[in-house]
């Protein structure tokens, strides 16, 4: 049997009864080695590692990735498995990253009893998340997801790891069980809009003002006080809430 080198490549230009000797016009997995002519099947795929500290329980399921540098990828993560009732302490849904062939969690919010602000991320197999990354001004790795289920979310993989001491903390805000999620919507969430009382009250615990003060080098005229957040990654929110006129009189 004649000898057949495959050396001159992919062609698809003309009929089989007129294919090239030496090409070829069809090769599914088929890669080309540095040895000239050499063709031969690409490499299979073989198991890197486990999600789950116990490779006996398989009950994640990745709902989407986003490949970032470094040989890195974070992981949106589902547990299909149990079903867990509120309220519980294991989480149902969390944020990971593939590093190094092992995967660390980084936030995975525990689910708060009924009744309770939300505190679930809420990903669901019906729902892929499809995302993208950058790396903010201070070197942080910043990502971003949808899944046309939940809000537009981005979340600080690296302030994660440097101020939050437990996964089910975002951030390190204490306590993890207020209602953190939504810190994480695209367009940013407030959260209830905090007051001060006017009065010395014994029994409130919290801050107040014991007297108001006249004074200042305002100028004459109508003024309005509003409210708005600004977090430590410089992103605002919009006005929450607008006071009543103050007229400023000489």
């Amino acid at each position: 049997m004649a000898e057949k080198r495959f050396i001159k490549g992919l062609f698809k230009d003309t009929g089989n009864i007129d294919q090239p000797e030496g090409s070829w016009r069809y090769a599914k997995n088929t890669i080309i080695n540095e040895k000239k002519g050499s063709v031969s099947n690409e490499g299979g795929t073989k198991l890197a590692g486990d999600i789950n500290a116990d490779s006996s329980l398989h009950n994640e399921k990745i709902i989407g990735i986003i490949e970032v540098n470094e040989d890195k990828a974070i992981l949106f993560i589902k547990d299909v498995v149990t079903a867990y009732a509120p309220p519980a302490t294991a989480p149902r849904s969390e944020i990971g990253v593939w590093e190094s062939n092992v995967y660390t969690t980084l936030f995975n919010p525990v689910i708060l009893a009924p009744g309770k602000l939300t505190n679930d991320l809420n990903f669901q197999e019906t729902h892929p998340i499809e995302g993208t990354f950058k790396i903010d001004s201070k070197g942080d790795l910043v990502v971003y997801w949808t899944d046309d289920l939940n809000p537009p979310r981005a979340f600080n993989v690296d302030r994660q790891r440097r101020d939050s001491t437990s996964v089910s903390q975002l951030y390190g805000i204490i306590p993890a069980d207020i209602d953190n999620i939504n810190i994480l919507n695209l367009f940013p969430y407030s959260g209830p809009v905090p007051h001060t009382f006017l009065h010395d009250i014994y029994w409130a615990f919290s801050p107040f003002q014991k007297s108001v003060n006249s004074g200042g080098g305002l100028l004459t005229g109508v003024y309005y006080l509003a409210l708005a957040y600004v977090d430590e990654d410089n992103v605002a929110t919009n006005f929450l809430t607008v006071s009543n006129p103050v007229s400023i009189v000489e």
